[in-house]
């Protein structure tokens, strides 16, 4: 009865600690972008702003979100906490893995740096609402196939 009682104990002590451990080493979701595709792509649309005499709000962090069926991004900037609610919320729904998929990323950090910049939708070029119809030329440099 005791070494019943005890291998019962085992087994629920290892069901309620494996997936807590299993979870804690997981895998990004697949669909989001890797951490070097974020960091380019941030440092792009920086650069891309900067040559045009804006500037965004400093370290922003990128979220996955479910968003409205048709975004892709959202961007948002608190008031007079600017570094505390800089966020870049990312479609959890679009793939942002490969080529294709940081490419358009990056296209998509650019717009929404451009938000944090200061900017509302254009009716054309990379803040119009759908993002223009070319990607910048920063991004296809570093993410378009060769």
């Amino acid at each position: 009865m005791f070494y019943r009682c005890l291998l019962i104990t085992a087994a629920l002590v290892a069901t309620l600690t494996l997936p807590a451990a299993a979870s804690a080493s997981a895998q990004p979701d697949s669909r989001h972008a890797s951490e070097r595709t974020e960091r380019l792509a941030l440092q792009t649309a920086d650069a891309y702003w900067s040559q045009r005499g804006r500037a965004a709000c400093p370290h922003p962090r990128i979220e996955y979100a479910s968003l409205a069926k048709r975004a892709s991004a959202d961007a948002f900037v608190g008031p007079n906490l600017a570094a505390a609610y800089c966020v870049i919320r990312m479609s959890s729904r679009h793939t942002w893995r490969g080529r294709v998929g940081a490419l358009d990323f990056c296209w998509t950090i650019v717009h929404e740096r451009g938000h944090q910049a200061g900017l509302e939708h254009a009716s054309a070029g990379i803040m119009s609402s759908d993002g223009g119809d070319k990607p910048p030329a920063a991004c296809t440099r570093l993410f378009a196939k060769r």
